[in-house]
């Protein structure tokens, strides 16, 4: 809960229950509202032009705006949830709650348009805190409930070519600067004509002291700003300048038990689009960073920054590196080919993607077919990946990544797929690593679906058999680990046509099994999974009311062990007195069972979620 000083804590609960219940009936009657006094935008929002319904979607697109459209008007989509959980081990304490007791969603997603004017807003909050990027927070305060990205607030009303954005927003620049980090602050996107002028400052991590540093580390807060310029346009040639600017601030943690360190960075990269024959598309960046490890460390000259230093303080603990990406791609309208390359010096730091490693070099070739007007569609890739490849901190590395896919539609009830994946994995042996690894994994699945209709049933069957093989071995010593697994997975569907009814029956099966095993080595026992599933769904009153059911049984053992079994009971209900509003519960009991890995163990787990959703 949020923590406020001055006042007593049992009064700050008190007051935070009533807001929260305040909040929650006010939504529940602005779903209501919206269901009543906005039929006519609530039929638009689930239908498309011809009449049928529309794709489910969380938040419905904005159409595009014709004549005979209100000056004025509102739409969106707005749901709130609750789930209740409750488990019952066997003997007690010895298995651990998988959920919360009780979570609370809320998502509120209107969007105003007035005139050319488009105001679109985003609330998605919960009342548990679920981020897992940070420090779980003992008494959050207002400031860390906003900036966890698990929760999403944001506003960005638009008027022709200028964009502001409130709360939280992704920049997404170029494949080297940003374009994978939340950040929750304010910004602009300025398009007039063929120029681009974008900012945004944000924190992108929240400030917060572990209670538990042996297994999480606080954390500072982590501001970021973000900045691009360019001109011309997307169809012909265009070239853009991005910055970025990451700082931590040291005020923001007390106690940081003389192991944190706040860092700081600097990025710039240089992108330049080329796009001709409405057919080629040559898209290239190049880019530098330097990062400090420590801001308390001295400051300290480095020839190689030189180039930041009016605008960043180098210091010992300072390091910058390159990093460039190059594309070149062919698209036709029966085939079409992709090839591109990507750089990261060792020292390079992309601070708008976090979880990006450097010191790489990526080739990919990527091509595609469809023939038969579609009724082929083949697409694949095939990539290799060299890691380490200035050898300062380990062995080099090579990874080669293969993927195939194939559609093959043979009649307008037929259709069958293929997919294909290879990952291979070799390290070099160095002065300090005297083994070599090698590992290759191969992964093949088909899978056919097939309709039948007649006079009463329509009739669907699925199915996919997978097979994966898996080879890690150490080519020095001679030692190896392989095993394969086989996987059947099948349904079968029943729609009924003289009754709203729908059943479906379906059974997965999967056998791993070790090949050769080296001494101590990984997946020395075999698995077996097997389940069985049945279904049942009826629609009432013209399809208003739904129930459904869900019966599923399955069983999994590992090497000697007797198998663990489990019995999974759902059951749904849906509600739908409007097109646009409709009110669902669900409900599952779990039983499950260990077998001889944890004898006499065994636990029962309860789950309900109730949902209220509208579309307006």
């Amino acid at each position: 809960m949020f923590a406020l000083g001055g006042l007593p804590k049992s009064l700050v609960f008190m007051l935070l229950r009533a807001l929260l219940r305040m909040a929650f009936s006010m939504a529940i009657l602005f779903v209501g509202a919206c269901a009543v006094l906005c039929p006519r935008a609530a039929s638009a929002a689930v239908q498309d032009s011809s009449g049928r319904p529309a794709a489910n979607t969380l938040v419905p697109a904005a159409d595009e705006a014709t004549s005979d459209e209100p000056w004025f008007r509102i739409d969106g989509a707005a749901r709130i949830s609750a789930d209740y959980y409750s488990m019952e081990p066997d003997p007690a304490g010895t298995v651990s709650a998988r959920r919360p007791a009780n979570l609370y969603r809320l998502l509120f997603a209107p969007t105003m348009h007035l005139g050319d004017l488009r105001i679109p807003v985003t609330f998605l909050l919960s009342t548990d805190q679920t981020n897992v990027t940070t420090p779980r927070v003992a008494e959050q305060n207002l400031s860390q409930f906003l900036e966890n990205p698990m929760n999403r607030i944001s506003i960005a009303p638009s008027y022709q070519w200028a964009t502001v954005y409130l709360g939280h927003h992704v920049p997404q620049y170029s494949e080297l600067s940003t374009g994978d980090i939340q950040l929750f602050g304010a910004g602009f996107d300025l398009s007039p004509g063929d120029f681009q002028l974008a900012a945004f400052h944000g924190i992108a991590q929240r400030a917060a002291e572990s209670t538990t540093p042996a297994f999480a580390a606080s954390t500072y807060e982590r501001q970021l700003t973000t900045l691009r310029l360019a001109y011309g346009s997307p169809d012909a040639a265009r070239v853009g300048l991005n910055l970025v600017r990451m700082r931590d601030d040291s005020n923001s943690v007390a106690n940081t038990d003389g192991m944190l360190r706040a860092e700081s960075g600097l990025l710039l990269s240089l992108t330049g689009d080329l796009r001709f024959a409405d057919a080629v598309t040559v898209k290239s960046e190049l880019a530098a960073s330097a990062f400090t490890r420590d801001q308390s460390a001295p400051l300290s000259g480095n020839e190689a920054l030189d180039a930041f230093e009016d605008v960043f303080d180098i210091r010992e603990s300072t390091y910058g590196d390159i990093a460039a990406a190059l594309s070149v791609g062919l698209d036709f309208d029966d085939w079409g080919v992709e090839t591109r390359a990507r750089f990261l010096g060792p020292g390079y730091e992309p601070l708008g993607f976090p979880y990006v490693q450097s010191d790489n070099l990526e080739v990919t070739l990527a091509p595609r077919l469809r023939l038969l007007d579609g009724a082929l569609d083949f697409s694949s890739s095939v990539g290799l990946r060299f890691n380490n490849i200035t050898d300062t901190a380990s062995p080099q590395t090579r990874q080669l990544l293969a993927s195939a896919n194939l559609l093959v539609q043979i009649s307008p009830d037929l259709m069958v797929s293929a997919n294909y994946t290879n990952f291979g994995f070799r390290s070099d042996v160095d002065d300090f690593n005297v083994r070599r690894v090698d590992m290759i994994s191969h992964s093949l699945a088909i899978s056919p679906l097939i309709n039948i209709p007649t006079e009463r049933l329509i009739h669907q069957l699925s199915a996919t058999f997978a097979y994966d093989d898996f080879n890690d071995g150490d080519v020095l010593l001679g030692a190896l680990n392989s095993s394969t697994t086989r996987s059947v997975f099948a349904n079968y569907t029943a729609q009924f046509l003289s009754i709203p009814l729908s059943a479906g029956i379906g059974f997965n099966n999967m056998v791993s099994r070790p090949d050769s095993l080296a001494a101590g080595g990984l997946g020395s026992s075999s698995l077996d999974v097997n389940s069985l599933h049945g279904s049942l769904s009826y629609r009432l009153f013209e399809g208003m009311l739904t129930p459904t059911f869900k019966l599923t049984y399955s069983s999994s053992s590992i090497g000697a062990f007797t198998a663990d079994k489990n019995l999974l009971l759902r059951l749904g209900l849906r509600y739908r007195p409007a097109r646009s509003l409709t009110l669902s519960l669900t409900g599952s009991l779990k039983l499950y069972e260990y077998g001889s890995a944890r004898p006499d163990v065994s636990y029962k787990e309860n789950f309900i979620q109730t949902a209220l959703s509208t579309t307006f």
